[in-house]
């Protein structure tokens, strides 16, 4: 049986589920764009490496490795 009470409490819960949605949409969205901003620097510095990863399809994922490469210098070689 649905009362007014369930359906009004469905109704008011509907914005927060949109919200919900678009902030994990935005949250998403900063993670593509760090990684192509990543991956756009890594094309500029080290082209030969873009490459590599690109021809693997992987360049997009370079942005997680990033931070402990440069730390450790392992792209200077």
């Amino acid at each position: 049986m649905v009362t007014i009470r369930n359906v009004f409490f469905e109704i008011s819960s509907l914005p927060a589920l949109w919200a919900s949605k678009g902030i994990v949409g935005v949250g998403f969205y900063g993670v593509v764009q760090k990684a192509a901003d990543c991956a756009n620097r890594l094309h500029v510095m080290y082209p030969a490496y873009y490459a590599a990863l690109y021809a693997q399809q992987l360049e997009m994922m370079y942005f997680l490795i990033a931070p402990v490469l440069e730390r450790a210098g392992a792209l200077e070689a």
